[in-house]
């Protein structure tokens, strides 16, 4: 049985909200009535059983992935190289390409993570999420890398992502004006892509 299986496993990690203070009783006529709410169930049946089926058949594979110790092996692996030369981390996605990298950065790491000083950032790279084909805001933050320390993670679920592409493109050109060579650009690549559906 997986731990989510497990009743007692997720009754003691359940999320609980408290919309006490959106109620009509506590905000007045514009808040929520309890019979709006008790309305709202039999939908919220359908879309958990929907979420479930999801889950269940793979297609929603993110819920099982704070489980997946083989990917994280994977990642580690990857990431460790990485460590002792890498100053600034980039990544090339657009939306949900983008978001997670987003995401996982602002929640586990200082607000202003890119900007302290090394050391105290326990040597960790600096994260550059370049979601925008902007060219003044792209050439604006790769400006300031030193290209030689930069690695590079091209999020593309599909392969063909046009915007990505175009990032991707430029900055490879740039990584070789400055490196030279075809081999020390494949050393600083990171594809990310569907196993499957991806090149």
């Amino acid at each position: 049985m997986k731990r989510f299986e497990d009743p007692k496993w997720t009754a003691a990690h359940a999320v609980s909200l408290d919309y006490n203070y959106a109620m009509a009783d506590f905000v007045g006529e514009r808040g929520l009535r309890p019979e709006e709410l008790e309305a709202l169930a039999p939908g919220l049946g359908r879309v958990q059983e929907e979420l479930a089926a999801g889950r269940e058949s793979g297609t929603y594979a993110f819920f099982d992935l704070p489980y997946d110790t083989e990917i994280l092996k994977d990642i580690r692996r990857l990431a460790k190289p990485l460590l002792e030369w890498c100053w600034d981390f980039v990544v090339l996605g657009i939306g949900g390409s983008a978001l997670g990298a987003r995401a996982l950065h602002q929640a586990l790491c200082h607000p202003q993570h890119n900007f302290l000083p090394l050391g105290r950032r326990r040597h960790r790279p600096a994260l550059w999420v370049l979601d925008n084909i902007d060219p003044d805001y792209f050439y604006g933050i790769l400006d300031g890398l030193n290209m030689k320390r930069v690695a590079v993670n091209v999020i593309s679920k599909s392969g063909n992502t046009a915007e990505t592409l175009a990032q991707f493109l430029f900055l490879y050109q740039l990584l070789k004006s400055r490196l030279g060579s075809e081999e020390a650009i494949r050393d600083r690549l990171v594809l990310t892509t569907d196993p499957v559906k991806g090149p």
